[in-house]
Formats: structure tokens, sequence, C-alpha cells
């Protein structure tokens, strides 16, 4: 009878992924599942940054050579895959299929599976929490498909790739409850760890901030949890240390590298407090998105709605709670979780108000001083998940609590339709066989991120003057910010004579203006003499 139970439960875990699973791709990947080879999920800057990451690794080793080096781009100096968003887990674990497809193939099944991994894992956190498999179905929905991955399935891989999160809580509470042993957990913590830091060492570092002070409360609020707690710590710290050693060259490469100051994205995606309560234009219920177009934050940013429906049940929660450890916890790790995400200043409909907030600590603190504090919102999605599998699972049974919930998921459901869903994905033939761009020459390629798409389904066989590999600029690079920044379109383009002197800064021997590119470089350059010649879609600049 408990074989045929653990078959049952196993084919509805099973159901559940598969389901997951295809809404992801129904909800994110409609305009990219017939032409795999030629559209890319998200917007065309950050994912085709995320293309060459992909294909970095697999090429890197490959070759021989130390992937940690990343000399394919800000020629003739390179940039340390140490600070940039390499994701060496993802790229690693999509091998065989970037081998057997390609590239572009292999960044958009990864993509299209970030939303029903993540869902799935908070299903059988919710499953682990309130015992329900049925209650917790929505739960892996709201986590899943949750503002905070919506926004970050616009391009950031390394944020929406979330599945690993509700892991570590599911780890901890087995360990707590005796159903695995401390020698389990820490193998169980050290596997976990150490992949997510391959995937994003950021939300690595920030989920150990948030587990340290939700354990905290644990005890605070429930002085007979201690021993559970302890039972955590020590399966937990050494699991730490464990994923911290199957990770050790990219700690070692941050330790020993200069990240170069400042994350400019710190202040500005701090998350703005209506956030949580007013959608944006990526979600396919959104009446109001007017009013987050004055929003601060970045769309791609934009992680911290849950709707008046997630606060109501959150705030339900709590008011039904009685003596029930969780149903006290949950609601305060979500407020936590708010208030660390506001940033280290408060936002209010895109004004920003001299009102210092807890995450200004963070400013002066190592490490988390490169962490953008917006991001904690994460947890407050996983908070309003796992609520609401308490919820619905509570007794005595409560009608509205079903209402309440069907819509909020109503209310994240992102728009399948929205033009940032997609971009092209396709590369030049003139770049892709080698003609514009011939192995062994140094080039300068536009537009910079569709160059890193172009370059990686080339193999990387030119080295680029440049490159998009986050904000972190190489230290060469940092006193021509003003031509990087124009050649990206994120500022005015430098004069002719600035940007001529860019390109003999870096030694480029040529340029490539591909699909795109602002029309004026070539006339710039034409009039300092270099020669232009057109091959196929692109025009190549010579000296």
């Amino acid at each position: 009878m408990r074989i045929e139970c653990a078959y049952r439960n196993l084919a509805a875990d099973g159901a559940a992924l598969l389901g997951f699973l295809l809404l992801g791709i129904v909800l994110f990947g409609w305009q990219v599942i017939a032409s795999p080879t030629t559209r890319l999920v998200g917007v065309p800057g950050d994912s085709s940054a995320f293309v060459w990451f992909i294909g970095w690794w697999p090429h890197s080793l490959t070759a021989g050579d130390n992937p940690f080096d990343m000399d394919a781009v800000w020629a003739p100096h390179g940039i340390s895959a140490a600070w940039a968003t390499g994701t060496p887990s993802l790229s690693l674990a999509a091998w065989p299929l970037t081998a057997a497809a390609g590239v572009v193939v292999a960044t958009n099944v990864l993509f299209l599976l970030a939303p029903g991994l993540a869902s799935w894992t908070a299903y059988l956190l919710a499953i682990e929490v309130s015992g329900s498999r049925l209650a917790s179905l929505p739960a892996g929905f709201l986590f899943g498909f949750s503002a905070f991955v919506s926004a970050h399935m616009l391009g950031h891989l390394n944020l929406a790739f979330v599945a690993t999160l509700p892991l570590l809580p599911l780890i901890a509470l087995r360990v707590a409850r005796g159903r695995w042993s401390v020698r389990a957990g820490v193998i169980a913590f050290g596997c976990a760890v150490g992949f997510q830091l391959g995937v994003s060492s950021e939300l690595a570092a920030l989920a150990t901030v948030f587990g340290v002070l939700v354990c905290g409360i644990a005890w605070l609020i429930g002085r007979d949890s201690a021993p559970a707690i302890a039972r955590i710590a020590w399966a937990a710290v050494p699991g730490w240390v464990v994923g911290g050693l199957l990770a050790a060259p990219l700690i070692w490469a941050q330790i020993r590298t200069d990240p170069g100051g400042w994350h400019p994205a710190r202040r500005r995606d701090s998350q703005d407090l209506l956030g949580m309560v007013v959608p944006d234009a990526t979600h396919l219920v959104a009446p109001l998105h007017g009013i987050s177009d004055g929003f601060t934050t970045s769309l791609a940013e934009r992680g911290a709605y849950i709707s008046v429906a997630g606060v109501a049940i959150l705030v339900a929660v709590w008011i039904v709670r009685g003596s029930k450890l969780s149903h006290r916890i949950v609601p305060l790790a979500a407020l936590l979780a708010a208030v660390l995400a506001l940033g280290p200043v408060l936002h209010v409909a895109g004004r920003q108000l001299l009102v210092p907030l807890p995450s200004a600590i963070f400013v002066v603190t190592p490490v988390y001083r490169y962490a953008v504090s917006g991001r904690f919102c994460v947890f407050l999605a996983l908070a309003v998940a796992i609520g609401a599998s308490l919820l619905i699972a509570a007794r005595p049974r409560r009608w509205w609590a079903a209402v309440v919930i069907a819509i909020a998921c109503g209310m994240v459901i992102p728009n399948p339709l929205s033009p940032l869903r997609a971009s092209d994905g396709t590369t030049p033939s003139a770049i892709r066989e080698g003609l514009a761009a011939p192995s062994g020459m140094r080039v300068i390629v536009l537009p910079p991120a569709s160059g890193m798409r172009w370059q990686a389904v080339n193999g990387y066989r030119f080295t680029q003057v440049g490159g998009y590999t986050g904000v972190i600029l190489p230290p060469a690079y940092r006193p021509w910010r003003d031509v990087v920044d124009g050649l990206r379109g994120v500022a005015p383009l430098p004069s002719a004579p600035r940007l001529v002197a860019y390109a003999r800064a870096f030694g480029a021997d040529r340029i490539v203006l591909g699909p795109g590119a602002d029309g004026r470089i070539a006339s710039d350059f034409a009039d300092a003499g270099w020669v232009s010649t057109s091959i196929g879609e692109v025009v190549v600049l010579t000296r």
C-alpha cells in the first residue's frame, strides 16, 4: 500500500512538472518555439549576451584555454568571468545540446525551462510546508510565473533561472524535521549552493542573508524551534562550504579580481513601493501600467509585483495563523523581503524620497555592495506562493481563499504576445561564415549586443574590441565609457574623432556594421579615411 501511494505521488509530481514546463513554453515561448534557431527569447541585447556566455565555456574548455579569461571580447585585454554574468552551471549543463543543435537553440531551451523548473521546485517546497499536493499547484505557478521570473525572462537568464532557490528551504525543512540526516543535508546543500553559485553568485549571496534572517525570525517567534534551527545550521554551514569548494575556481577568481566599483543599477533598480501592486505592460492584465511607466526600475527589474490579491493572501495567512509557526513565519518573511527589495532609499511612483531603508547597510558591506538589493523580491514571490498553499490547505476550508488565490494567479499572468518576449536570433551569413570577420582578426562589431551572439555563432574565431558582458568595464576601457555607452545606444554617440581614436587605441583591424547599427558610424569613419565595403547584410570598414 505504501509503495502504491509512493508511485501515485511520483506520478502526480511528474505530471505537475510536465504541466509547468508546457505552460512555460506557451507563455514565454509562443513567439520562439516555431523557429528556435532564428528567434530568441527576450529582448535583443541581454539575450544575445547570454548566447555568448552559454557557448563560451564549452568553446574555451574544448580549446584547452582558461574559461575565466574571456579574451575573445574587450581586446586586447579581455575580461575576467569572475564578475560577468557567465552562468557556467547552465553553460556546462547545456553543453551536449549546444554541440548538437547550436548555441541559440541551447539558450532558448534554458530560458524556456526556467519558469517550469522554478514552478516545480516551489511546488515541492509547498508540499513540504502545507502537506497538500493540490494546494501546492497554485503555489508553483505563483512563483515560477511570478513578476520576478517574468521580468527577467526579458533577457536575464542568470536571474530567471531560480529553480534552485526553493530547494534551499526545502532541504532545511527536511533536515529540521528529521526526514533527512544532517549528512544528507550537507550533501544536498552543497550541490544546490555550488550549482546556484554557477548560475548567479549574486542570488546565492542574497539567499544566504535572507535565509539567516528568516531563521532569526523563526527563533524569535518560536523559542521551541531552537533545536530545529541548530540542526539546520549543522547541515547548512558545512553545506555552504562544500558548495563553495565546488565553485572554488569562480570564487577564487572573484577574490582576485576588482569588480570595478559602484554597481550603477543599484539604486535605480530598487523596487518601487507601488510596484508591488501595480503591474507593467508585460503582464496580460495591466490596466494600470501607465503608472508603472514612471518607475525608475527598468522593465527587466520590476520583479516585486504580487498584486493586491497577493497581499491579501499574506494578510489572510496571518489572520488564520492560530498557533502554527509556518503561518507566522511566511508573512513576516514576505515583509522582510519587501522591505529589503525597496533598496537603500524609498521610491514611490518613480520619485526617490529621502527615507533611508535597511538595505542601505549593503552600500558599505563587502561583496553585497555589488548586489542589486531590489532582487530580494524573489523571496517575496516565494513567500506569496507558500502562503497560498497554506491558505488552501488550512482547516476549516474557506471558499474565499480559492477565489483570492485564483485572482492572484490571474493577475500575474505574463503577456505571451508582448513584442518584448522575443527578438531576432539570426546571424548574418557574412559573419557566420567568417567573410566579414576572418579568423584572428580584431574587430569592432556593431551593435555590440548582437555582435556577441554573432561571435558565438561564428565560433569565437575573431576577437572583439568592446563587448557586452554586463555593467563592469575592464580598467583599460573605463576612460572610454562614453564611447562604449554610445555604441551600445544608451548614451549619445560620441564625435567622429573620438570614435576613430577609440578604434585606434585598441588596434581594431576593421569595423563590422550589422543590421541595426547606427548608420552615422560609417560616414564618420569614411571621413577619417576608412574604406567601406558591403558584404551581404553587413558593411565592413577597413583602414
